[in-house]
């Protein structure tokens, strides 16, 4: 969706150990379609023992608020670890620093 080379956020998930689990839109795909698919994906992914969907969004409120209502229709929790945390060109700077305690799932849209 955003452009991102799959080789790339595979390569992410590997460095992180991190499970990644990848939804594929159809070309032309539209909002309601795509609500359709996500909303059946995040029930397969409950199911597994999902509860939580964390969202890599700094800024945009529309975007943070779309992405809340998503997840309580689909009965998720929702975070934003790095909401308002800093600017991208800092939060890229900084990237390589960071140390993860948990073990989230990644999500390409």
């Amino acid at each position: 969706m955003h452009g991102v080379r799959e080789e790339l956020l595979q390569a992410q998930a590997r460095a992180l150990n991190l499970p990644l689990h990848k939804i594929y839109l159809p070309r032309d795909c539209n909002m309601e379609d795509y609500n359709t698919l996500l909303l059946h994906e995040m029930n397969t992914l409950k199911q597994q023992g999902a509860t939580t969907c964390a969202f890599g969004d700094i800024f945009l409120e529309d975007l943070k608020a779309f992405r809340e209502k998503q997840m309580q229709q689909a009965q998720l929790q929702s975070s934003f670890p790095i909401w308002k945390q800093a600017d991208t060109t800092t939060l890229a700077k900084n990237d390589h620093r960071c140390r993860y305690q948990s073990r989230p799932r990644l999500y390409q849209w």
